[in-house]
């Protein structure tokens, strides 16, 4: 089956949209993971799959920065960019240096952490070796910091928002 890969039909709406459903996924995940006491409640970590989640949310809110700026810049996010984090902040930076002014460097550090793995697919393909993992409630604030900041300036953005609050809670 051949998948239909016309990126012009993604939008930063779209992405901005699906970056909050994935931030959901992965916070329901870590809940559950926490409920189930698979990890202490004071653990600062949380499991492959909310942090490959919490990975592509961070990915989709960033793109989405860089498409409202400019809609043509689909190839730049797929060749020059791909699901490489530090290269998304990197961009974002370039385009609007503040969306990202609260960013400090514990979240700078946390998120390369995340990006280490994250470019690499790890939190999707297991590999040996040992690893490091972020901070859980580090990225959680900067991924809920981006999207508050980027909702206003995406048509819709703010609505999309509110509405998936009210649906997730």
């Amino acid at each position: 089956m051949k998948i239909n890969q016309d990126t012009k039909r993604q939008t930063a709406l779209g992405m901005f949209r699906l970056s909050l459903d994935f931030h959901e996924s992965a916070l329901a995940i870590e809940r559950t993971f926490r409920r189930k006491k698979l990890f202490g409640e004071e653990a600062q970590t949380a499991s492959f799959t909310a942090y490959y989640m919490m990975g592509h949310a961070i990915e989709l809110v960033l793109k989405a920065v860089l498409l409202q700026r400019d809609e043509n810049c689909h190839q730049m996010l797929k060749s020059a960019i791909g699901h490489d984090l530090e290269k998304c902040l990197e961009q974002v930076r370039k385009v609007d240096a503040s969306i990202l002014d609260f960013m400090d460097e514990n979240h700078t550090h946390h998120v390369l952490v995340l990006n280490d793995n994250y470019c690499i697919k790890r939190f999707e393909y297991m590999m040996t070796g040992g690893i490091s993992l972020p901070d859980w409630p580090t990225l959680n604030e900067f991924i809920e910091l981006v999207q508050k900041r980027v909702a206003p300036e995406i048509p819709h953005g703010s609505r999309s928002m509110k509405t998936a609050n009210e649906l997730w809670y």
